[in-house]
Formats: C-alpha cells, structure tokens, sequence
C-alpha cells in the first residue's frame, strides 16, 4: 500500500509541476517496474527505476544515450545499477522506443534488454522487459 501511495504522490508532483520527465512502466515474465525519467527525447537521458515486486524494493539507476532519435523512434543503450534484489551493475542495456499514434506523440512503446552482472548470488542474467512511456512535457 505504500508503494501505490509514493506512486500517486510522485505523479501528483509531477503534474503540479508541469516537470519535462518521462514516465514508464516495464513489464518482464521476472518482475514489473516503474520509472520516472530526464527528457527521453534528448541525446542523454537517464532513469531511476523502482520494482513492483511486493515482497523486495530494488531500485534501479541508468543513464542512456540516444543512438538514433527521429520523430516516432529513438534507439538507444545505456548503462547503471541495480540496489538491493540482483544487485550489480547492468551493462549494457539497449532498446528502443516507438511513437505509433500521430495525435498522441507524447506516448511511446518501450522495449529493453539487458545484462546483470555480479548479482548478489555470483549469477549473471539477462533481463528484458516491454512497456510504454509517456513523456510530460512543460506547460508555455
């Protein structure tokens, strides 16, 4: 119940503050998580994450750069950490984003995949995970 409350509080804040973030939610067979981004638009970006596993909070931290950036595509790769649950360094994470919708270009599909390496347990694993973001953009 208090990750639903810091949720709906983060996302209070933002919309009060017109704040020029990304929103994601990331979907795995594994674990779920939910991340609030600098500008994904920009060359580099990064994200802070938090898993929406009820029984462990395992944050996660990465920073991105953006190989290709069109209007309804950006392919990128990145590198961070991840605290707690699995902990180690993820390197390399690479994906992509698509804006399918012409009217709704603050909404974009999101796929990724990466490799954790040095997890708590000595095991190295792959991780992917789909989604969608949605960018909030400053009011003028």
């Amino acid at each position: 119940m208090k990750k639903v409350f810091l949720i709906a509080l983060c996302l209070f804040a933002l919309n009060q503050a017109k704040a020029q973030v990304g929103l994601s939610f990331l979907h795995s067979e594994a674990v779920s998580s939910f991340g609030i981004s600098t500008n994904p638009e920009k060359r580099i970006w990064g994200e802070g994450r938090i898993d929406m596993d009820v029984s462990e909070f395992s944050p996660e931290i990465m920073g991105f750069y953006n190989f290709i950036r069109k209007e309804d595509f950006n392919l990128f790769g990145g590198l961070g950490y991840r605290f707690k649950l699995a902990e180690g360094p993820v390197i390399p994470a690479v994906g992509f984003t698509v804006k399918p919708f012409e009217k709704m270009r603050n909404f974009a599909f999101h796929a990724e995949g990466a490799y954790v390496s040095g997890a708590v347990d000595g095991d190295d694993f792959l991780k992917g995970a789909i989604g969608f973001r949605y960018f909030i953009k400053k009011s003028k």
